[in-house]
């Protein structure tokens, strides 16, 4: 494995309102994830089925055949942000606060953050809530961006993906001191808010 390069794959048919991803932990591991939503159309689907078709895909792409060594599977995994990240003298930090972006599943730099801010608190050189705000409002974006790629099907995530593997991703993700993704879950807040509490 290329142990800088993460892969992910976006297709219904391994992952309904989800995805799929590789991680490499060195040249010889990795850590390969099928993520999707308990929704109620998706609890008839056999997990089992779903993961023999992403394996072999991954096989078929990286152009090898990979020996899984360990295994295991977490059902009924909800997450959510904290509706107050310290009450007296708890502070909620990390998974207690809900740093794990609902987006592609990622958050431990926001998690550490978490743990900074109390620090920051605790010796007086700052207010955690007021800390926090930001990771809430990315939590926010990240949930916007979540709604929006769920909507989506097959068709449109390859159009979505060759278009940001173009002229328009270049532009996009070129823009110095633009954070695309936070822009990008932002501006479809307007079009998911059915789903989307607000945070202050």
């Amino acid at each position: 494995f290329d142990r800088y390069t993460v892969r992910a794959w976006l297709d219904t048919r391994l992952a309904p309102k989800g995805y799929g991803y590789l991680i490499p932990f060195s040249d010889k591991e990795a850590h390969i994830v099928i993520a999707y939503p308990d929704y109620p159309e998706n609890q008839e689907r056999d997990v089992n089925d779903m993961w023999d078709a992403f394996y072999d895909r991954v096989c078929r792409d990286l152009d090898q055949d990979l020996k899984v060594v360990d295994h295991f599977e977490i059902t009924g995994y909800s997450i959510g942000i904290c509706k107050y990240p310290r009450i007296g003298n708890t502070f909620f930090t990390g998974n207690c606060f809900g740093a794990i972006m609902p987006f592609m599943g990622f958050g431990q730099f926001p998690a550490i953050l978490t743990g900074v801010y109390a620090a920051h608190d605790l010796l007086g050189l700052g207010s955690y809530e007021k800390l926090t705000r930001p990771l809430r409002r990315s939590y926010q974006n990240s949930l916007a961006l979540r709604r929006a790629h769920e909507q989506l099907d097959n068709p449109k995530l390859d159009l979505l993906v060759r278009s940001l593997n173009g002229y328009l991703g270049n532009r996009l993700f070129n823009v110095r001191n633009v954070d695309v993704l936070k822009l990008a879950g932002y501006l479809l807040r307007p079009w998911v808010t059915r789903f989307i509490a607000a945070v202050p």
